[in-house]
């Protein structure tokens, strides 16, 4: 994907892959609230025409890492992170090279604040955007996960109703294997968000499942 892709710059690489995944007709299973037609031509990602009315797209995703020293796993996280307007690297004083590989991937990078432990918010105002997708750089999403964020950007507002917040499930390497988690995880948050587990978000029994899965990888 990367070379690719190569010499674009990240406005280029969403405005292009935003317009392929609404060309697509694709949608995520449990966020068809809204009804495209697969004869239609492929609509502009600015807004959309819902019985006669302009409705705005869903506002732009920052993702949001904890890193200490993860050089080496970091960039198979943010390779696949294309639906993410902004990546957002708190970096806890890593000694090796984190934060130039976060920067090869256009990441903006704030040093951890040690008086921000007790409230995690602090963070999320430093955010550009107002949904947050945290994740950890030992994870990766899918190409179906990466398909559903693309869809869940463009669509309407109105399309999510009332959902405070989104998980996703989680398969995770053991060994040689594989397991999936039979809860998902609470990860795609707004900016109010204000419980947490630690460096992620606590789990929210009301947040709606997206599809595709996330992969929790043990090894680099």
């Amino acid at each position: 994907m990367r070379t690719q892709y190569r010499g674009f710059t990240r406005a280029e690489l969403l405005r292009h892959m935003v317009a392929r995944q609404v060309s697509h007709n694709r949608i995520g299973r449990s966020m068809r609230h809204y009804s495209w037609k697969s004869d239609s031509p492929p609509r502009s990602t600015s807004s959309y025409t819902l019985e006669g009315s302009l409705i705005p797209p869903m506002p732009p995703i920052t993702a949001l890492l904890h890193t200490r020293n993860a050089a080496l796993r970091l960039g198979r996280a943010l390779e696949m992170l294309l639906p993410c307007a902004e990546i957002l690297i708190v970096d806890h004083d890593s000694a090796d090279a984190t934060t130039r590989v976060a920067r090869e991937y256009g990441a903006r990078i704030v040093p951890a604040d040690i008086r921000a432990t007790a409230n995690r918010n602090h963070y999320l105002d430093q955010a550009r955007y107002d949904w947050i997708f945290c994740l950890d750089p030992s994870e990766s999403i899918t190409e179906g996960l990466q398909a559903t964020l693309f869809d869940w950007s463009s669509l309407p507002v109105l399309s999510v109703g009332d959902a405070t917040s989104f998980s996703l499930f989680v398969r995770e390497q053991i060994a040689e294997d594989w397991r999936t988690h039979p809860a998902a995880e609470t990860r795609l948050i707004p900016r109010n968000w204000t419980r947490w587990n630690g460096r992620l978000p606590a789990y929210d029994p009301s947040s709606i499942a997206l599809e595709g899965e996330l992969l929790r990888l043990t090894y680099p």
